[in-house]
């Protein structure tokens, strides 16, 4: 999936340039509010600058049969907790950006800009299962990304 201008226009168009050293590492932290989320989205690497970073949620349905599509959505406005809303919790503020996929699995560039070391990301995983009758949307929980070396 390719990404790369997407992700470099979201990030220059919300967030400013950090100031960083460059010696920032790159991290990726499970975060899950009150825990009513299930717990099936995760990082395969770090968001390293200039290279993919890779995540994946369970395609394993939790509220209905079969699982339909997963989102990747970037909360731009940051982490939040406590909101809730269709017996789901809410982990990210908008604005948001989404990206959604018949599988699972998720490999996003990151831009090769030094500008972007120390920057900071928050997502949060969606799940679209098939409850026969109907569909219903069952959030996961968060990932929060530093952007580093």
């Amino acid at each position: 999936m390719k990404l790369h201008a997407l992700l470099s226009l979201a990030l220059a168009a919300v967030l400013a340039p950090a100031a960083d050293s460059g010696q920032t590492q790159a991290s990726c932290t499970f975060r899950n509010g009150s825990g009513i989320n299930p717990a099936d989205y995760f990082c395969l690497s770090d968001p390293v600058v200039g290279r993919p970073w890779e995540t994946e949620m369970s395609l394993v349905p939790t509220s209905g049969v079969s699982t339909v599509a997963t989102a990747l959505v970037f909360g731009l406005g940051g982490p939040t907790s406590g909101v809730f809303a269709a017996g789901v919790e809410v982990l990210i503020q908008p604005p948001v950006i989404g990206l959604h996929t018949t599988g699972g699995q998720y490999s996003i560039l990151i831009p090769n800009d030094p500008d972007l070391i120390g920057v900071q990301l928050t997502t949060q995983g969606l799940r679209l299962e098939d409850a026969q009758p109907g569909m219903v949307f069952v959030a996961l929980n968060a990932l929060d990304l530093v952007l580093g070396v």
